[in-house]
């Protein structure tokens, strides 16, 4: 496994760094530490800087930030990364040339523009990635062990339960849950979601109607659930883009991490099936 890590020089996008180091112990993963510095960073130009959130430093700088968290890591599980573009096209080339299996964001905590530009940017890769977005708060565990998937019952969001156990580890309780404004499944939906917990110890299968959004958001508060895995894009009611889309809501209130599977993995995905 290979993880991507990307880091903007403050503390808030460090706080995934204790679960990244126990992630590469336990799966030997390797670990790509990539600080991506905006061009206008690089020209000393106070007012635009400011205005972006992003103040004057030198590559130099930004590569020694990155050697110091190195250092935190065992010698043969990290690289360093330091390239100069816009943020997010720059984390999904960096995940695509890498061969990447997973990126992990920090994307919380920030204020004012400075949050909206960090969460855009998180939002952005969580939607165009070719791999795995793992969406996670400064509190959240190093260990799974409750995990909610949402799923329209389609061909790829089932796929996401496909993956899952790369994340995950056996023993872990799963409950998938088929939430749609629609009637309850029909025969075949309801045949392809059992089929998804065959062969899984610990996995479940719940049907809830009503608003998609608000019964996940619920469903992860009541049951204490420690991550939510989902799909982007995958039909019924879950065939939007990120923007606007229940993936992006339930994102932002989670009260867990979200791990995101964008629609390019997910089509990578379905045509290994």
């Amino acid at each position: 496994m290979r993880i991507l890590v990307p880091l903007n020089g403050r503390l808030q996008s460090e706080t995934v760094l204790p679960y990244v180091k126990k992630l590469a112990r336990d799966c030997l993963a390797e670990v790509l530490l990539l600080r991506v510095m905006d061009p206008i960073s690089l020209t000393g130009d106070p007012v635009a800087a400011a205005l972006l959130g992003s103040p004057h430093e030198t590559r130099e700088r930004a590569e020694e930030y990155l050697q110091n968290l190195a250092s935190g890591f065992e010698p043969n599980e990290v690289e360093t990364l330091c390239r100069v573009g816009p943020a997010s096209s720059t984390i999904c080339q960096e995940a695509t040339r890498n061969r990447c299996d997973l990126v992990i964001f920090a994307p919380h905590g920030h204020a004012g523009l400075e949050r909206w530009l960090f969460g855009s940017v998180a939002e952005e890769v969580a939607h165009q990635a070719s791999c795995p977005v793992l969406l996670m708060k400064a509190t959240s565990p190093t260990v799974f062990q409750k995990i909610l998937v949402p799923t329209d019952g389609s061909y790829l969001s089932n796929a996401v339960c496909k993956h899952l156990s790369r994340f995950a580890p056996q023993q872990v309780r799963v409950t998938l849950l088929h939430c749609l404004d629609d009637p309850p499944p029909d025969k075949a939906v309801r045949i392809s979601l059992e089929a998804c917990l065959a062969g899984r110890p610990g996995w479940s299968l719940q049907i809830e109607q009503g608003n998609p959004s608000r019964a996940i958001l619920n469903w992860a508060v009541d049951s204490n659930c420690d991550l939510i895995a989902m799909a982007t894009h995958a039909g019924g009611s879950l065939k939007k883009l990120w923007k606007g889309s229940v993936t992006e809501y339930v994102a932002r209130q989670a009260p867990c991490p979200v791990l995101v599977f964008p629609p390019a993995y997910l089509e990578k995905m379905a045509e290994s099936i």
